[in-house]
């Protein structure tokens, strides 16, 4: 009976701290949403954001190749063109092609231009984008589509500065900047003989890495101020969002990153028919589900009901639980120790020693979420 009572009283101390938490949640939503603060069209003041913007600053003014790699959806053309805005040639050409839109039969006269007669359909003298990119820069988004014979015929382009229009025997001499740019990690490609290592070297002059937005999730409310103030300005309207409307982008996953992010305010601004956004609806997402039972994980594993390495870990070793569940189970977690993961372990009863083993887990499997926002949120309070 004694345990029991004890399990009881646990159990109403983690609802009595969440339902805390939300309402300081609910507070901090309640605010006017932050000035929109918009470096070359990047939007945010998170410190992964303001590292981001300070690197771009300082590997623009050259014009070394540069390779992005971020996850989809995290703007990866609009680093690139922030890039050659801040360069010597912006006064010239910003050329972006997305590799994998283009068929590969295609893609060659796309990148290299051709000569009238030199294949079926060519019935005229064509430059391709890295002549009409000339003095400017190109842009190749996801080049990891790029086929092998594709990547040698690329690489020779960065090797000699020149180009030879399909049907042609000359060559054209070319000046370009190169931005490339992929959401597939190039290296285990290279690792697994799908892209050329010779190119890797060859592209991977200036590294840019772009946070994914749950890493950075201070800045949801800033960039949802942002599309929201655009489609104002496109349709001509003036819709706010209500007090609650961010919350559950607020606790979202996002594997779309921004531009999933700017999708879902798209969709509460033309379902609702009035001035106030009053919710965001999240379709084709499971989040809700996750939540409800991340709390209910929680607050088992703090009564001692469940163990964290058996029916967390080794669970989704199996994959018999998906990422998003187990980081609403941290992002829960955080919210309760008020950003603490060394609280958090000791709440869900983790032996001595075993922090360690948990933030290691977390960070592999890609669930350590940013501790920083749940602390501002908590010093709200």
């Amino acid at each position: 009976m004694l345990l029991l009572a004890e399990s009881d009283r646990q159990n109403h101390a983690i609802e009595h701290l969440s339902s805390a938490l939300d309402q300081i949640h609910n507070r901090a939503a309640s605010k006017p949403l932050p000035v929109i603060d918009a470096f070359h069209g990047i939007v945010g003041n998170s410190r992964p954001i303001q590292d981001l913007c300070a690197h771009i600053a300082r590997i623009s003014d050259n014009s070394a190749t540069v390779l992005i790699q971020g996850e989809t959806g995290t703007g990866k053309e609009l680093v690139a063109c922030a890039i050659h805005k801040l360069s010597s040639r912006s006064k010239g050409p910003f050329i972006p092609i997305d590799c994998g839109a283009i068929s590969e039969g295609l893609l060659e006269s796309e990148l290299f231009g051709s000569k009238r007669g030199s294949f079926t359909g060519a019935i005229a003298d064509r430059p391709g984008v890295f002549e009409a990119a000339h003095s400017g820069t190109l842009f190749l988004d996801e080049i990891s589509n790029l086929n092998l014979a594709m990547q040698a015929k690329l690489l020779r382009v960065l090797q000699e500065k020149e180009i030879r229009r399909i049907g042609e025997t000359r060559n054209r001499q070319v000046d370009v900047r190169l931005v490339a740019a992929s959401n597939s990690n190039l290296k285990q490609l290279v690792a697994s003989g799908s892209f050329r290592q010779d190119l890797l070297f060859r592209l991977d002059v200036i590294a840019v890495n772009l946070p994914p937005l749950r890493s950075r999730r201070e800045d949801i409310p800033m960039l949802a101020a942002y599309f929201l103030k655009q489609l104002n300005s496109a349709h001509k309207a003036d819709k706010v969002l209500g007090p609650k409307a961010l919350e559950p982008l607020l606790t979202h996953h996002f594997p779309g990153n921004v531009r999933e992010l700017q999708n879902c305010v798209e969709r509460g601004y033309f379902t609702t028919s009035g001035k106030t956004i009053l919710s965001i609806p999240m379709e084709g997402s499971t989040v809700g589900e996750s939540v409800n039972e991340g709390r209910k994980w929680l607050s088992d594993l703090a009564d001692g009901r469940r163990n964290f390495w058996t029916e967390v870990h080794d669970r989704y070793k199996r994959r018999d639980i998906s990422r998003e569940k187990v980081v609403a189970l941290v992002d829960l977690g955080l919210r309760t120790t008020r950003g603490s993961y060394k609280n958090l372990a000791s709440l869900i009863h983790l032996q001595e020693g075993e922090y360690r083993r948990l933030m290691d887990f977390l960070r592999r499997n890609n669930c350590l979420l940013d501790f920083r926002p749940y602390r501002k949120v908590a010093s709200l309070s």
